[in-house]
């Protein structure tokens, strides 16, 4: 059947708008199961990558928290005479930051990253379910592909209606072992920091004894109490005293001296006292100083990471991967770049408030910075995701039409791309030529849908080289869609036949 030709511009109608045929073609099925299937494949294999970091970062941690926990739970406190019958105080003192720091220790839960596993398990699971279901699908589309094909196409729409659905499951498990990983961050730090208490605390009690055994030997010699409160003053390290415990630090200092002018009587009955207030400090100035640097490190960590994070280059611009240039950019300069947003300058904003913070030691309000900051993070990363499927997809769709029109299937000898507006935000046109010209007004592909449109230019002789029904059938065999072209509502590739045949056999005949 000699094919009917248009004149001017022509509208590829997409069958997926329902605006040319009831039915769905096989091609359209192919569609919907193959857009950006592979780019999707390497989302998802990065989106594994750092769900099993994250898995190995938890479990790394949690060894380190479980030995912790254990030692802190099971220490006992040597008990000694001497220390309870000349120092009752400090020794007290010691008893109370063990009872604390043990029930500080069974308050703290890391989470389990086996929980995580199961959920990225399933997730797998119900990936390769798909992909099995995907092929069989497509071993169905092989047979009988100019029928019409709706209840496949329905099948198509589900299993990728099922994998959007996936691909939300990976995002929230990322989101969810982020706040793991920082919970059981926080965890470890506070396990480190404890462990160090424990220490203090085997030194402390360590020092206590040898104070309690010299308080007995020298309670008779009151220059060696002096001597005694002269040095203990001298140990105390006094810019953590200054931090941590000023108050206490500055009254102390001024009894040590005052210590010095009294008579032997009143050393003698002074002493202990002023030794216990002394130990006290020490205690007292450790535990802080312990518990800062706990929250230091676990905000210097985040900070780091987040600036690591948001700077790293992952991503090639489709122009430079066109030219072959390995340049790699940042998620947020990626969006940027096509979206003329300020994503990045917002970024290193917020990281230099977040520094801002940290020099202050004002850990919380950095904390609740970086909380802020992750967040972005993730939806920019979310973002940059969609927007590279979108983009890559789109040009890949157009480098395949180019090699379909460029093959001895449809055999045109010249095909030229260029972006839209000079943004493949917006899509590509493609000029095809050979004799005729075919213009690819648009070739775009989004989340929603594909969209091509075309425009046949005859040649001047009048007649056309390309056999429109044969050129549908390379494109649909191709998972393209190519369903019509349409000029005064009449068909170029399906003859309108109502009212342009009144006998049913020639009806057929022609359809045929």
């Amino acid at each position: 059947m000699t094919p009917f030709f248009a004149k001017g511009k022509a509208l590829v109608q997409n069958l997926l708008a329902g605006e040319a045929m009831s039915g769905k073609k096989s091609w359209e099925v192919a569609n919907v199961l193959s857009q950006a299937e592979s780019i999707r494949g390497e989302i998802f294999s990065s989106y594994k990558e750092t769900i099993l970091k994250g898995i190995e970062q938890i479990d790394k941690h949690n060894e380190t928290i479980m030995e912790t926990q254990s030692k802190i739970q099971n220490y006992e406190l040597k008990q000694d005479p001497i220390i309870q019958k000349e120092l009752p105080k400090p020794l007290e003192h010691i008893k109370e930051q063990l009872r604390s720091l043990q029930e500080q220790s069974k308050r703290k839960t890391p989470h389990q990253a086996h929980i995580f596993t199961k959920r990225l398990n399933d997730i797998d699971a119900s990936i390769t379910q798909l992909n099995m279901r995907s092929n069989i699908l497509r071993e169905k589309l092989k047979q009988n592909s100019s029928h019409y094909k709706d209840a496949e196409y329905n099948q198509a729409n589900q299993i990728k209606n099922e994998i959007e659905t996936l691909k939300h499951y990976y995002r929230t498990l990322k989101s969810d072992i982020d706040v793991a990983k920082n919970n059981t961050r926080e965890i470890y730090e506070w396990s480190i920091s404890s462990t160090k208490d424990l220490s203090a605390i085997e030194k402390n009690l360590t020092d206590l004894k040898q104070k309690a055994q010299q308080i007995k030997m020298i309670r008779t010699k009151a220059n060696e109490l002096k001597s005694d409160i002269a040095h203990s003053a001298e140990d105390i390290d006094k810019s953590k005293a200054m931090k941590f415990s000023q108050q206490a630090f500055e009254e102390i200092t001024k009894k040590a001296e005052s210590f010095q002018t009294l008579s032997n009587e009143e050393a003698i009955s002074q002493h202990s006292t002023l030794s216990s207030q002394i130990e006290t400090l020490k205690i007292d100035y450790t535990q802080e100083y312990h518990e800062w640097l706990s929250r230091k490190t676990y905000t210097k960590t985040l900070l780091d990471e987040l600036s690591e994070k948001g700077s790293m280059h992952e991503l090639i611009r489709i122009e430079d991967q066109v030219e072959r240039r390995d340049v790699r950019i940042s998620k947020l300069a990626y969006i940027d770049h096509y979206q003329k947003s300020n994503r990045q300058e917002e970024f290193e904003r917020s990281i230099q408030e977040a520094r801002r913070l940290f020099e202050q030691e004002v850990f919380e309000s950095c904390n609740q910075q970086l909380d802020k900051i992750q967040a972005f993070l993730q939806v920019s990363s979310n973002d940059a995701d969609d927007l590279r499927e979108n983009i890559e997809a789109s040009t890949q769709l157009t480098l395949k039409i180019r090699e379909i029109m460029l093959s001895d299937a449809i055999n045109f000898k010249k095909a030229h791309i260029e972006l839209i507006d000079n943004n493949p935000l917006n899509g590509f046109r493609l000029e095809c030529k050979n004799g005729d010209t075919i213009n690819f007004e648009k070739i775009k592909i989004d989340k929603e849908h594909i969209d091509i449109q075309i425009d046949h230019i005859e040649n001047t002789a009048g007649g056309c080289g390309v056999r429109w029904k044969d050129m549908q059938r390379v494109f649909n065999e191709n998972g393209i869609p190519l369903t019509d072209v349409r000029k005064n509502n009449t068909s170029v590739i399906y003859k309108d036949l109502r009212g342009a045949k009144t006998n049913p056999k020639e009806q057929a005949k022609e359809t045929k």
